[in-house]
């Protein structure tokens, strides 16, 4: 018998191409799924937990206009952001936390340990009585070394402090050498300026008196006056006088200084 019509050389296409829808919609429901984690990665939480508030949002959201789009994009950025440091760190935070725990328990294993090592060292010790002697003079030293050495630390400290003080007063001291020079040295100008003041004052006043004093003049005049007059007049080469006691027109000649 030859083979039937439609056997499997015409359903071979067939399958083939079921298998390949098949394997489109896989990729379609994969894509799908992947785009509803990567929106609820970016959506945030409460809004997540929330279905009838987003969708009582969508309507307002596709009323809005593209500038209040752009802001509730970039506010939405904003939330995102914030939430995705909040998150790292709380994360930081639990990394905090475990390292203090884990050096907390390092912390006391050690100390666990060190106590059994004591514990043994003691069983030991007083089993032996030899060793501990010599533990308790090891002990000894290693507590006279820390007081001397505490002392020395001590008596450096205060020496730095003396140092100290003496810098202080060895400043103080030059400081107040400087005032007291400064303020000597003004004194010094100062009287100096005084005396200045006095001499220019005394100057002018002798030279004041000088010219008030007057000078002694010869005075051609007729027979029985005076040939000698004082007078308070500034010098030059001629001046006249009014001679008192005579007759003005006679008595008015040219006069020379002496």
């Amino acid at each position: 018998m030859g083979p039937l019509p439609g056997g499997e050389g015409e359903q071979a296409p067939q399958v083939q191409q079921q298998q390949q829808q098949q394997e489109q919609q896989q990729q379609q429901q994969q894509q799908q799924q992947e785009q509803q984690q990567q929106q609820q990665q970016e959506t945030p939480q409460w809004l997540q937990q929330d279905a009838a508030k987003a969708a009582a949002l969508r309507p307002l959201l596709d009323s809005w206009s593209e500038k209040e789009m752009n802001f509730y994009d970039s506010f939405r950025d904003f939330l995102l952001q914030h939430l995705c440091s909040l998150k790292e760190q709380q994360q930081q935070q639990q990394q905090q936390q475990q390292q203090q725990q884990q050096t907390q328990q390092q912390h006391e294993k050690q100390q666990q340990q060190q106590q059994q090592d004591c514990e043994s060292q003691d069983q030991q010790t007083a089993a032996n009585p030899m060793q501990q002697q010599q533990q308790q003079q090891e002990q000894q030293q290693q507590e006279q070394q820390q007081q001397q050495e505490h002392e020395d630390q001590q008596q450096q400290q205060q020496q730095e402090h003396e140092q100290q003080q003496q810098q202080q007063q060895e400043q103080d001291q030059q400081q107040q050498q400087e005032q007291d020079q400064q303020q000597q040295q003004q004194e010094q100008e100062e009287q100096q300026q005084q005396q200045q003041q006095e001499q220019d004052q005394q100057q002018q006043q002798q030279q004041q008196q000088q010219d008030t004093t007057g000078t002694t003049y010869l005075v051609e005049s007729p027979e029985g006056l005076q040939r000698q007059l004082r007078c308070c007049v500034r010098r030059g080469p001629d001046f006249l006088y009014g001679l008192e006691g005579a007759d003005t027109a006679a008595a008015a000649k040219r006069v020379s200084p002496v």
